[in-house]
């Protein structure tokens, strides 16, 4: 059994963000007969509670909660650290806007998610100089768009390209006689935009480091550097530390984990030692941060990874991630990876705040090398959908097309 299927192995029950009971969906419907029993005594007989499912819910109700949003890709859950209402709060403050900072990834991987959704993204066609949507696995301009030079008029539907070019020779642009063709679908040079909001991308991370903490029976009140336990919420300000490659080896798995059948990877490495608990979070093997959870820990040393392989929708262990990429044989292997001392922690958050330019360099060639790769999915996909080529066996056999 993987862990995404674990929820209902863990015995603690309670809302990590409020400290209350969680209630079972039996307890929560099993309350609302007893008011309906009391409010309804000297009403109508004839009148009848709403069935199972359909009650109001209760707010202390357990909740089925993604610690990684699932919009991302994210597949561990559990329905034992968040109530009802807890979970509809954070994903109005933080999860709405925080998965959008990741869209541009999300819409061109083919990255499996339990609620089906359709989602665009804006873009940018650098040579047309013309705003795009990306859905449905097309770029198409936000409003119809005629290139003169290749005689094409770019719209989606195609219908509103048939209707654009009405407007067009009826304007004297065209003639009803020029051989005009009709596309949906945008090529070329397209920019993505990326933008980030530093505080809900922060309370973002930490709200997957919390969950995933809470999710390995850490106690609430042990979160005390992410985790308001006196006003019920997750703290504005949070502290992370910018995750560098700390050894020869470590660096160059940073620089070729993109070979690996196992790229794009979420992971997610709880530490607690030496009265210092952090996650290190990991988003699409790019957005790497340690949130510190506490500078004063007193519990057990804890120790637990979690890694997911996003294309091939399949949890792995941390051993099978690191040893996908073959290290050269004068390197030692790769032990521990992200269990660092308060002292190493110390030096890379120095790092940050002394050398902006190094930190800058590290997070735009993890970037860069994730946006690489999924244009290069995003054509190849795209490819197989216009039979152009054949689908390989292995998602990677792509790399350099």
């Amino acid at each position: 059994m993987s862990k995404n299927d674990h929820e209902d192995q863990k015995p603690k029950r309670i809302c990590y963000l409020t400290g209350r009971r969680l209630k079972t969906s039996e307890e929560a419907y099993s309350n609302y007969i007893k008011r309906w029993n009391a409010e309804n005594e000297e009403r109508d007989q004839t009148a009848a509670p709403l069935p199972p499912g359909k009650e109001p819910l209760d707010p202390d109700r357990e909740s089925l909660e993604h610690i990684i949003p699932n919009a991302i890709g994210g597949k561990l859950k559990s329905k034992h650290i968040l109530s009802h209402a807890a979970n509809q709060q954070l994903n109005e403050e933080i999860d709405t806007e925080f998965v959008k900072v990741f869209s541009s990834f999300t819409s061109r991987l083919s990255v499996s998610k339990d609620r089906k959704t359709k989602p665009s993204t804006s873009a940018y066609h650098t040579h047309h100089k013309v705003d795009l949507i990306f859905k449905d696995g097309k770029y198409f301009p936000s409003t119809p768009f005629y290139d003169e030079k290749s005689k094409t008029i770019y719209a989606y539907p195609l219908k509103n390209a048939e209707n654009y070019k009405k407007l067009l020779i009826r304007d004297g642009v065209i003639c009803e006689g020029d051989p005009i063709i009709l596309a949906d679908d945008m090529d070329g040079i397209i920019e993505v935009p990326f933008g980030l909001d530093n505080q809900n991308f922060k309370r973002g991370m930490a709200k997957i480091a919390i969950g995933y903490a809470v999710f390995n029976e850490i106690d609430r009140n042990l979160l005390d550097k992410a985790l308001d336990v006196d006003n019920d919420a997750i703290f504005s300000r949070i502290s992370l530390v910018p995750s560098f490659p700390l050894t020869k080896s470590e660096k160059f798995f940073e620089e070729n984990v993109d070979k690996s059948p196992h790229f794009p990877c979420h992971t997610l490495t709880l530490c607690g030692h030496d009265g210092i608990l952090y996650c290190h979070v990991e988003l699409f093997n790019a957005f790497q941060w340690y949130v510190v959870l506490s500078r004063d820990y007193q519990g057990d040393d804890v120790f637990h990874t979690y890694t997911y392989d996003l294309l091939n929708d399949l949890e792995i262990s941390r051993n099978d991630y690191i040893s996908s990429v073959e290290l050269p044989p004068e390197l030692p292997k790769i032990d521990n990876f992200r269990k660092v001392s308060e002292w190493r922690l110390a030096f890379m958050a120095g790092i940050g705040l002394k050398d902006a330019q190094l930190l800058k360099e590290y997070n735009h060639f993890k970037f860069f090398q994730l946006s690489d790769f999924t244009r290069q999915h995003f054509i190849y996909n795209k490819a197989i959908a216009l039979g152009i080529i054949k689908k390989h066996n292995e998602p990677h056999d792509n790399e350099g097309s």
